[in-house]
């Protein structure tokens, strides 16, 4: 099965998370390889930049469906990579979606992620100096 989720790094060093379709049971091994290599590219920007990253959540494509071995994998994720992201802005997707993502952050204990309804609302808040 194919993982609801990537992980990249654009041209200007934003971290950028990209869910589709269902976080089911049955796409819990492959999530766990794309959270695995995801791990791998965050500490090494995070070498290479020389400094905590931003990152983006694109929820546009994720239908709000989630199974809570997968929840667990995502939460796992952002709270093992925590002293590597400096903030983290969610865009898309339907209000379901967004409090899945506000679970997500709440379980893997960070306060530096928010959800927004467009792109442009998430880069405008990453931009902003704290």
């Amino acid at each position: 099965m194919e993982s609801p989720l990537t992980i990249a790094v654009d041209t200007e060093g934003t971290l950028t998370l990209t869910f589709m379709g269902d976080l089911s049971g049955e796409s819990v091994e492959a999530l766990k390889k794309t959270v695995a290599s995801g791990s791998e590219l965050v500490q090494t920007e995070y070498n290479t930049q020389g400094r905590q990253l931003k990152a983006l959540i694109d929820l546009t494509r994720f239908t709000g469906k989630y199974d809570s071995k997968a929840v667990e994998v995502i939460a796992e994720f952002a709270r093992s990579n925590k002293i590597y992201i400096e903030k983290t802005g969610g865009f898309g997707g339907s209000d379901k979606a967004r409090m899945a993502g506000e679970m997500v952050a709440a379980l893997a204990e960070r306060d530096n992620i928010r959800f927004f309804k467009t792109k442009e609302e998430a880069v405008a808040w990453l931009k902003r100096i704290v």
